[in-house]
């Protein structure tokens, strides 16, 4: 990422700033759901979701 930065201040060009954080915000958001929990204000439970009879209720029959 240091590499972009470089770039824009060697050119000043405003295409060159908007890539940098174009990728500073993309990481961010990489960052924040990383892992499960991060960021969404959920725990993670462990649960799958998952009944004994699949992941699908067919109570419904």
């Amino acid at each position: 990422m240091e590499e972009h930065w470089d770039k824009f201040m060697h050119s000043g060009a405003i295409s060159d700033y908007l890539e940098y954080k174009g990728i500073e915000m993309c990481m961010a958001i990489m960052r924040k759901y990383e892992e499960p929990g991060d960021g969404t204000g959920e725990e993670d439970s462990g649960a799958d979701n998952v009944d004994r009879n699949g992941p699908f209720d067919h109570s419904y029959r």
